[in-house]
């Protein structure tokens, strides 16, 4: 009788775990593509590509994703590996095959590049760490890397520094877990205390995360 149980449990559970599974990938593949192989879209050749829901919250405005089969060139650039697209055909991300130059910043081969909704250059994941305006910034490469992020003019905006790095007089803590963001004009917008300091007659301690406006002012602490 107990076996009987003990038998019927398992039936039970290995039925509950088939329900289960099933449930979690018809979630999964709600509203997302098929990946599409060898295929050619709009004179660009992909090794496999699948278009994205743009209805979705995390879709980011993207049309397409695809891995390249050839070297492509698209505005000027030439991409090559993973490409992604928005619907009027502007690129939203993709690795350079070549270095290329875009708002005076040279950018080395095998950068993942990012673009806003204008063509700006908004980011980019260096594949070793990259000089950009008198700042070194970290780079790890791939498009999940340690990025950089640019204002539309191609001024710095905000980057990891591999050391500490001095200001406008105030030591940044430099390190993969500590941003520094600069204004516009290039005055410090945030970043971490590296030491203790005194700054507009204010005591501030190390490890301190600092925001200053575009005139060096502290809005905090």
């Amino acid at each position: 009788m107990n076996l009987e149980i003990k038998d019927h449990t398992k039936v039970l559970n290995l039925i509950s775990f088939k329900c289960i599974a099933f449930v979690l990938i018809t979630i999964v593949l709600s509203g997302c593509h098929k990946w599409l192989k060898d295929q050619s879209v709009d004179g660009i050749k992909y090794t496999k590509v699948r278009f994205v829901d743009e209805n979705k919250d995390d879709s980011n405005g993207i049309y397409s994703v695809g891995y390249l089969k050839e070297p492509t060139q698209i505005g000027g650039l030439s991409y090559s590996g993973w490409l992604h697209l928005r619907n009027n055909g502007s690129v939203a991300g993709g690795l350079l095959h070549h270095e290329s130059e875009v708002n005076g910043i040279k950018i080395p081969f095998g950068t993942w590049v990012s673009f806003d909704n204008d063509g700006n250059l908004l980011r980019c994941h260096f594949p070793e760490n990259k000089r950009i305006q008198g700042y070194s910034c970290i780079g790890t490469g791939g498009a999940k890397g340690v990025t950089v992020t640019f204002y539309p003019s191609g001024k710095l905006k905000y980057f990891f520094s591999p050391k500490n790095v001095e200001i406008d007089g105030i030591l940044c803590k430099g390190s993969v877990f500590n941003i520094i963001g600069l204004h516009e004009n290039g005055r410090l917008m945030t970043a971490t205390a590296a030491e203790d300091i005194e700054y507009d007659g204010i005591s501030i301690n190390k490890g301190t995360q600092l925001e200053l406006d575009e005139n060096g002012n502290l809005t905090n602490p």
